[in-house]
Parts: structure tokens; sequence; C-alpha cells
């Protein structure tokens, strides 16, 4: 019962920091999806490299790419934000009106990318 408690405490301690402004590594794996701009057609996945994506509150840090880099946030099966980031940019605000748990796709040209995200 103590083990239990004491997870328990823990638990809560990590979602409490993250809330309150801790960068927090976001899990990120390759992955097949309906690419919605070529409807039937899967974006391609990704082997050899994962992108390093990173939250602190609702600020998005990433790599950058050669390419324009385009995120959707789904929660569940529903399209709750879309946006493309330039070349070059390493960072996106994310709106506040965003909040909940959500899954964050990034396509890097034609590689799909895909984790959960958690805004409070």
């Amino acid at each position: 019962m103590k083990k239990i408690l004491i997870t328990a405490f823990a638990c809560m301690l990590l979602i409490g920091s993250a809330s309150a402004g801790t960068r927090c590594k976001v899990t990120m794996y390759p992955g097949s999806y309906d690419n919605p701009m070529k409807p039937g057609r899967p974006v391609g996945r990704g082997m050899a490299w994962i992108p390093q994506v990173y939250l602190e509150n609702y600020l998005l840090s990433f790599e950058t790419s050669a390419s324009p880099i385009i995120i959707y946030i789904y929660r569940g099966d529903e399209l709750i934000y879309t946006q493309m980031i330039a070349m070059g940019t390493t960072s996106v605000e994310l709106p506040d009106s965003l909040k909940g748990d959500y899954t964050l796709y990034m396509f890097y040209g034609d590689i799909a990318y895909y984790g959960g995200i958690n805004l409070y």
C-alpha cells in the first residue's frame, strides 16, 4: 500500500511540474497517416531518424527541417488544430485555448511522426 501511495504522489508531482512550465520531451513515433493533401495515399514512414520535440507550456520546440513542417493536433478522431511551419523555424506557440490530452502529428516532408501531448 505504501508503494502505491508513493507512486501516486510522484505522478502528481510530475503532472504538476509539467503544467508549471517544465520543458518536457514529447516521445515521437514514425507512423503511417492518410495524407490530407493526397487522399487515399498514405504518408511514408520514417525509420532512421526521429525528431526531438519538446513542450514547455504552449511552446512546442523541435529540430529544424530542410522543408516546411506541418503539424496536426487531434483529440481522438477529431482534427482540432493545424499549422504549417516555415523552413528554419525551431519552435511554435500553440493556442492557449487548447486544453487536455491530444495526439500531435508532425510531417517532415512526406514522413509522418506522432506523439501524445498534454496541454493544461
